[in-house]
């Protein structure tokens, strides 16, 4: 007898680049975030997936612009004051908790290294209901 999952397929994809500046990099970033396939919740299915492609595509655009920027001005200030130049990193990470009945719960891990001590993290959680 053939047993029908509940469970929807999940997979990582990934928004990356290393930025430079005068050929040294100063900001590095992965973003990483779920992709879902079923059968069985197509309209669910394909909200989430925009969901998470637009959330990721506008951190992508906030490291890109905002992060990058930061980046830049600590490089400067870091050859004008011979300083070592300290890459900044960026990102998340996700991790699915629970996936089945319908319901997948998971949660996200940012992060954010801008060249001082330690990075910041941020954690935040998502369950639906497919």
């Amino acid at each position: 007898m053939e047993q029908i999952s509940n469970a929807a397929e999940i997979r990582a994809k990934v928004l990356q680049d290393i930025m430079t500046y005068h050929c040294t990099a100063v900001l590095e970033y992965k973003i990483e975030y779920p992709f879902f396939r079923s059968n069985k919740y197509r309209d669910a299915i394909r909200k989430l997936n925009r969901y998470y492609l637009d959330k990721a595509k506008k951190l992508e655009e906030y490291y890109r612009s905002e992060i990058y920027k930061q980046a830049v001005e600590q490089y400067k200030y870091d050859m004008e004051n011979d300083i070592p130049v300290r890459t900044f990193s960026a990102g998340t990470n996700f991790t699915v908790t629970f996936n089945s009945l319908c319901v997948v719960s998971l949660y996200t891990d940012e992060y954010l290294y801008l060249g001082g001590a330690h990075p910041t993290a941020t954690r935040t959680s998502d369950t639906w209901n497919l």
